[in-house]
């Protein structure tokens, strides 16, 4: 089954996922994931859709139906062919937050040392209201990956930064 990945990205109004919805089914796609969401008057929308058995098309299909979208300029429509997802395995979900004053770089800062450690970001939420500063992370940790040193890496960068670094056991998705 081919997979695709499409963004919709702009201004939003009423009826922006029921008209990107609307076409994704048109075009006999199956949606199996999806996230949406508002910032700051700009809606994103991420969905991953398979064609059908023995209906793969080319994704010049998919962005010609849904360049009706962006034909004001008020949206960006990408469409990504993906390849087929590698197994994880041994891996453990974990929910980090940071918060406190904020400071220029936190979300980079944070992101590096993740990576350092192998441990994999698969939800990432970040707000600023006035000086206060709050980072939510869904994480993948692999269980051979030790967490004293974790927790130590994390103490060490919450200190520069000033802010609260805090790690804990997540739960899975079950479906």
């Amino acid at each position: 089954m081919t997979e695709i990945a499409i963004g919709v990205v702009g201004q939003d109004r009423v009826g922006v996922v029921a008209d990107v919805t609307r076409i994704v089914d048109g075009l006999g796609l199956r949606l199996t994931d999806s996230t949406m969401t508002l910032i700051r008057g700009q809606f994103a929308i991420t969905l991953i859709c398979a064609w059908p058995p023995g209906r793969d098309r080319e994704p010049a299909v998919v962005r010609a139906a849904l360049a009706p979208l962006a034909a004001d300029g008020s949206m960006t429509v990408t469409v990504t062919p993906l390849p087929p997802e590698p197994p994880v395995a041994g891996t453990l979900p974990y929910t980090l937050t940071v918060h406190g004053t904020y400071h220029p770089g936190t979300v980079a800062a944070l992101a590096a040392v993740l990576g350092r450690l192998g441990i994999n970001v698969t939800d990432l939420v970040s707000r600023l209201s006035g000086t206060f500063y709050l980072v939510t992370a869904e994480v993948e940790v692999d269980g051979e990956v030790d967490l004293e040193d974790v927790s130590e890496q994390l103490d060490e960068l919450g200190a520069r930064l000033r802010v609260e670094v805090n790690l804990r056991p997540g739960e899975a998705d079950v479906l």
